[in-house]
């Protein structure tokens, strides 16, 4: 220890904690409210006037608090957390939430840090940017989550890694990257400080999370306000897990309830347990596009609203590359739209290696007031060979829209287009023009229509090569007339 205008100072952390001649009488006394600094790090701090106040204490059993760097910016070595990658800092990350307030930055130094209790802060502590390290989160609880986000709240280049374990058969377990919040979420296993109002306006970029049941989890309460305004961006998701049981929610790289106005683009998903992406409550305005998808078991990009919740309405997937679902349970899809959805655009993704239907149009509900305006325009889909349980290229079923300029690649019994109207005397209009439909099979067919509603569907101006005169279309129609001029 040396002497600096009455302040005292240490080489390091590890000297100040190990120190035993700052005392609080005699030779070296300090008194609440003195500095005292460490060399190496420029840490500041404060001795503390109670014991609550307490960030780190020395070996003489002087407690100091914590200053702010810069008056708003913390790390975890402030608050002496292990920064070998191995030994558990709960304590000190905890330490430190409880010191974030709003507009601070939490910068993790490019350490690794290992935890078991999720990194949460106070209500208050609104704008907050969590970055730069990594987050090792084990648990052996249910429920638990990496970082619980906030408003306003910026997380950026950091890597979240989990333990890789499922849930055992009919008991789902949730270790999450990164929680967006619901307040009527709680219970036994469910971790202290992921209770609370669901979180607006979050910006998520340049993370990597792995080896979790869920990488990004927003889910809702009945009693909650809806989300919106997350911008999720150049994300990477590997490594998935989930037991895959056929209705659970684990197995997903980003999962979403009740949300409008936000986005996903530019992330990468790869070896993903069941969903890429799912949507499964209310939502309007939100854009999933520019995204690479690899090595999915179920539905790659799933939108699924169940008869009991508000429809979503007026969302864009677009852009994306598919490759690879092949290890589902139930339906390997490349992009499906079920349940309640009206207002949508499917556009320019490209599909393949997908085992049963690139995409899967079939939105539906209690009332006739789903499928309405649903696009389906310029995809891309090439359907394997070496499977027999591709049903077709792209299967739509809506009220209105169009399936239009889409190129559809079947080699083996499968249809090309599948256009289905299957909600009876609601239907309006369907336009299938200008798609192009190639087979290499001799069994292939290029359009299987099932038409409910007169003068229904419009299919004309497409390209169609490969396929038998008796397999350019079949009409399993049982009302009305189809306009068609293949």
């Amino acid at each position: 220890m040396t002497l600096y205008h009455q302040v005292p100072e240490f080489a390091s952390v590890p000297a100040l904690v190990a120190d035993t001649m700052l005392r609080y009488d005699g030779a070296g006394a300090v008194i609440p409210g003195d500095r005292v600094r460490t060399v190496e790090e420029r840490f500041v701090y404060r001795v503390a006037a109670a014991a609550s106040d307490c960030d780190i204490e020395t070996a003489g059993g002087v407690r100091l608090r914590a200053v702010a760097l810069d008056g708003r910016s913390w790390t975890p070595a402030q608050f002496d957390a292990p920064l070998d990658g191995v030994t558990n800092a709960d304590a000190a990350l905890q330490k430190l939430a409880s010191r974030v307030g709003a507009g601070h930055t939490v910068d993790l130094g490019g350490g690794t840090f290992v935890h078991t209790r999720p990194l949460a802060f106070a209500a208050a502590a609104v704008a907050v940017t969590v970055r730069n390290g990594r987050l090792k989160i084990f648990s052996a609880r249910r429920f638990c989550a990496a970082i619980v986000a906030r408003d306003g709240m910026t997380i950026r280049d950091i890597t979240i890694e989990g333990d890789g374990e499922v849930g055992t058969e009919g008991s789902e377990r949730h270790l999450i990257g990164i929680w967006g919040g619901a307040s009527g979420y709680a219970g036994p296993d469910f971790e202290a400080g992921l209770q609370q109002a669901p979180a607006q306006r979050v910006t998520i970029d340049n993370v990597t999370v792995t080896k979790t049941t869920v990488g990004i989890s927003c889910a809702w309460a009945a009693t909650d306000a809806e989300q919106s305004g997350w911008r999720i961006t150049h994300c990477r998701f590997l490594d998935i897990v989930g037991s895959r049981t056929a209705g659970g929610s684990e197995g997903c790289g980003i999962a979403v309830g009740r949300m409008s106005d936000y986005s996903v683009s530019g992330c990468v998903f790869d070896n993903i347990s069941r969903h890429a992406f799912h949507h499964g409550s209310h939502g309007a305005r939100w854009r999933f596009v520019d995204n690479r998808i690899r090595n999915t078991g179920d539905v790659a990009i799933q939108v699924k609203v169940e008869d009991t919740q508000a429809y979503a309405h007026g969302f864009v997937i677009a852009d994306n590359i598919i490759e690879g679902v092949t290890r589902s349970l139930t339906a390997a899809v490349g992009i499906g739209i079920y349940g309640k959805a009206q207002d949508f655009t499917v556009a320019r993704n490209r599909i393949r290696a997908v085992a049963r239907t690139g995409i899967d149009i079939a939105p539906s509900g209690s009332a006739t007031a789903y499928g309405f305006d649903a696009d389906c325009l310029d995809n891309d889909v090439v359907m394997p060979a070496d499977t027999a349980s591709v049903q077709a290229a792209i299967r739509y079923t809506a009220l209105s829209g169009r399936c239009c300029g889409n190129l559809c690649f079947v080699q083996n019994v499968a249809y090309g287009l599948h256009i289905h109207s299957g909600l009876g005397s609601s239907t309006q209009k369907i336009f299938v023009r200008r798609n192009t439909v190639r087979a290499t099979h001799a069994g292939a067919t290029a359009f299987r229509v099932a038409v409910n509603a007169p003068r229904a569907v419009d299919i004309f101006e497409n390209d169609l090569d490969g396929f038998a005169a008796a397999n350019r279309i079949r009409d399993t129609s049982t009302a009305g007339t189809i306009v068609t001029d293949l």
